[in-house]
């Protein structure tokens, strides 16, 4: 699978350690895929699993590295590794890749929220069962965290993100993040790295996007359709909470699908998200890890799209709902009214007021098939073009 440097081209090393349908793996799959479609002369490496590799077509060359993506054996091996496959530039989708790389590095910061004090930290114990206690704590140790040995609560896994969110920046050539909000969000705590920053927007993937075939008016699907992984942000135990007294108070046959997994970083809201599930069992149903041609498919079959969460770097799930002429209900919040513009219905700030925004969302069908318009209008501004172009430049800006 090895093809080889081309003459002439720039060798580009990707950690692909994380693919698939998480935001990160997601954001890594689209990214190779631009490449390879529209910058032909870069030569993509990956760094990663051959077998998940192979995703993407015998364009592509790999190096088989399957070390995990917390260790202290990565964090000192893997610049070796980069550096005995002649990479020109190394593309770091997420803080955990090794910041020691010798060539200049790309690195990938889709938000601020690790630095915020509004942030969710991740469960220790979830990330010591991961990573393994003793490596996390080594780990932290030739990163220069002080307080290393500290086991109260999140210490410890939110002083390694941070650090190493941190060390990224520094270390960088140059900083994609994925919307302006997020630019604005990383340079605000980051003052001194401003100029690092730069924009590379995301797109509907064209395994899971719409078409004039997909669109809400030739569907007429009827259901309330998540997307996301479970995690405390994301708010789906609030979503069910208030769809359900919208159903009882209105009389509405509204049936909610959340399709996402289990974030293992978060073990103590998976498990109360399943009780809740369970407690509306009649009228939820739950798809973890499914293929993109079956979410199309659910995205194609659902009658709106709603999520609660304030905390979006980007909101993809969203952008792939509008491809499908979805009508979209989402917070005012983070970078969404960047992505969406006037194409959704937007939420109150007020939490008092989500079940009758939820209610009149539902029930307003000249509200709703404008909505299905103008969402499939949006989403068509966003291309895989506009991305490669958009990584292109800051390419061009760290090899000159």
């Amino acid at each position: 699978m090895n093809a080889g440097p081309r003459n002439g081209a720039l060798r580009l090393g990707i950690d692909c350690r994380r693919l698939r349908f998480d935001g990160v793996g997601r954001f890594t799959e689209l990214i190779v895929t631009a490449l390879l479609r529209r910058l032909p002369h870069i030569d993509v490496v990956a760094f990663g699993d051959p077998d998940e590799i192979a995703f993407f077509g015998p364009r592509i060359s790999v190096v088989p590295y399957r070390e995990k993506l917390l260790s202290p054996r990565a964090y000192a091996e893997f610049p070796g590794v980069v550096r005995s496959h002649g990479i020109d530039v190394f593309l770091a989708p997420q803080y955990y890749t090794s910041p020691l790389l010798e060539c200049p590095q790309v690195r990938v910061l889709h938000d601020a929220f690790p630095l915020r004090d509004d942030f969710f930290p991740p469960s220790s114990a979830a990330f010591e069962g991961r990573f393994g206690a003793d490596g996390l704590r080594r780990l932290a140790h030739m990163i220069g965290l002080d307080d290393a040995d500290r086991s109260d609560g999140t210490g410890l896994t939110t002083g390694i993100i941070g650090r190493l969110y941190r060390m990224s920046v520094a270390r960088a050539a140059a900083v994609v993040t994925v919307s302006e909000y997020s630019r604005e969000d990383l340079a605000r705590f980051l003052p001194r790295y401003a100029d690092k920053f730069f924009v590379v927007p995301l797109y509907a993937g064209e395994g899971v996007a719409g078409g004039a075939e997909g669109r809400r008016g030739r569907n007429g699907g009827k259901g309330v359709l998540h997307v996301s992984k479970w995690e405390p942000r994301k708010r789906q135990i609030e979503l069910v909470d208030v769809l359900e007294r919208v159903r009882d108070r209105r009389r509405l046959d509204a049936r909610l699908l959340l399709v996402g997994k289990p974030a293992p970083s978060f073990p103590e809201y998976c498990e109360r998200l399943r009780d809740r599930l369970v407690k509306a069992d009649a009228w939820t149903s739950v798809e973890a890890e499914i293929p993109d041609e079956v979410l199309r498919e659910r995205y194609r079959g659902a009658g709106v799209f709603c999520t609660f969460s304030e905390q979006e770097g980007f909101g993809l799930p969203v952008l792939e709902a509008m491809s499908h002429g979805l009508p979209c209900l989402v917070p005012r919040a983070g970078a969404l009214p960047e992505v969406c513009g006037d194409a959704v219905a937007y939420l109150p700030f007020r939490r008092e007021g989500l079940e009758e925004a939820v209610g009149e969302f539902l029930t307003d069908a000249d509200l709703l098939d404008h909505l299905g318009e103008a969402a499939f209008r949006r989403a068509a501004e966003f291309g895989s073009v506009r991305t490669a172009e958009s990584i292109g430049r800051v390419l061009e800006r760290v090899t000159r």
